[in-house]
């Protein structure tokens, strides 16, 4: 018995050794494994920080419209429709149109045998077809020098005067149009004086469809409808920037219904009352019951501006000719947008004016399916004729 104790105590001895020096390998493991991380981990920190300072528009040239986690004002409200981008199969193309009664007329006879090298000077040419090329005549620059002076008044004042230029002051693009016609105005104020000017009568007969601008309330009109686009913008940004509630979320939801129903109504709709349309009146009315969270208070001053023009929202829905945008009189717009894209400003009111009438014109044309080069060509007849 002695002997069989002293072979197992023998035996557990040799295991445990076995275990530490098991033991001892995974230790030596362990910290060589610790060792690397340390060294990746200061490796990691050491580029982390140049992550950690970001670069903004207040520490570098990156533009205010990269900043991060800036959120915009505005976005596109275009869903992703499956389909690929282009024209779809079925759609009718178009292209530029020719003209039935060219300015000249240059025919262009073949010489020679493309083939052989044979002359074809006394052959009779068969017409096969015609190609048009529109040109812009030559255009001479006026070069004007505005000459600066200046006068010391007896106070030791020096007054200077300057041209009339805009750079430097801004400037809006008034749009007025319709199915049919478009009128463009360019004006250093957006206040309800100019639309008085203009039209000194009002829109007596008018609804007027907007973006909300005060001045445009002011004005003498039969109605007024508040672009959704604009409002559908808007709330995209509110949801943004407070994810927690959801009353602009709902809000978003019964405008989208509103555009649906608009879509599918009947001449006859808009004449009795529809169950859809009086049920969105009545979400609307829950929605602006609801209270919302001070916190949130570009949302409480967004719910009390729809509220305050709340007759105003859904006029679309009453009337088959009224727009639920003025996303037309945006579209007439870009044009002064791309101007200042390309030239930065206008370089006097006169410009401005000019370009405004051009594109009035050359807008009005197109709704009316004219050609656009005839009906400017006609307008320095008329001038001269006149």
């Amino acid at each position: 018995m002695e002997l069989f104790s002293l072979q197992k105590t023998f035996f557990e001895l040799t295991q445990d050794q076995k275990r530490i020096v098991a033991l001892e390998q995974r230790v030596q493991f362990l910290i060589n494994r610790v060792e690397e991380l340390e060294k990746e981990n200061a490796l990691l920190k050491k580029e982390l920080s140049y992550y950690r300072t970001k670069r903004t528009s207040s520490n570098s040239s990156v533009p205010p419209s990269q900043d991060p986690y800036r959120l915009k004002r505005t976005e596109s409200l275009r869903e992703q429709s499956g389909l690929k981008p282009g024209g779809q199969f079925g759609h009718v193309g178009s292209c530029l149109e020719m003209v039935l009664e060219p300015t000249e007329i240059v025919e262009h006879h073949p010489h020679y045998c493309q083939c052989c090298g044979k002359e074809l000077s006394n052959e009779v040419s068969e017409f096969i077809g015609k190609r048009q090329v529109i040109d812009i005549p030559p255009i001479k620059p006026i070069v004007r020098e505005d000459r600066i002076y200046g006068k010391r008044c007896s106070c030791g004042h020096i007054t200077e005067s300057a041209p009339n230029f805009i750079k430097g002051k801004n400037a809006w693009a008034w749009v007025f149009q319709t199915p049919k016609a478009t009128y463009i105005h360019s004006d250093t104020s957006r206040s309800k004086a100019v639309i008085n000017q203009l039209f000194p009568q009002g829109f007596s007969e008018t609804i007027l469809v907007h973006d909300c601008w005060a001045s445009y309330f002011g004005v003498q009109a039969k109605g007024h409808q508040i672009c959704t686009a604009h409002l559908l913008r808007e709330l995209k940004y509110l949801s943004k920037l407070y994810p927690q509630q959801k009353w602009s979320k709902d809000f978003t939801s019964l405008l989208g219904q509103a555009l649906e129903l608009k879509k599918n109504m009947t001449y006859v709709d808009y004449l009795q009352p529809v169950k859809k349309r009086t049920n969105i009146e009545k979400q609307l009315e829950l929605l602006l019951q609801q209270t919302i969270n001070p916190k949130y208070q570009k949302l409480v001053v967004f719910k009390e501006r729809i509220i305050r023009y709340r007759n105003y929202l859904f006029s679309f829905l009453y009337n088959q000719h009224v727009p639920p945008d003025n996303n037309a009189s945006e579209r007439a717009a870009r044009t002064f947008k791309v101007k200042q894209k390309v030239s930065g400003l206008f370089r006097s009111t006169e410009g401005a004016e000019a370009f405004a009438i051009i594109r009035s014109v050359i807008d009005t044309s197109i709704k009316n399916a004219q050609n656009v080069m005839e009906t400017l060509a006609i307008i320095p007849m008329l001038y001269k004729a006149e």
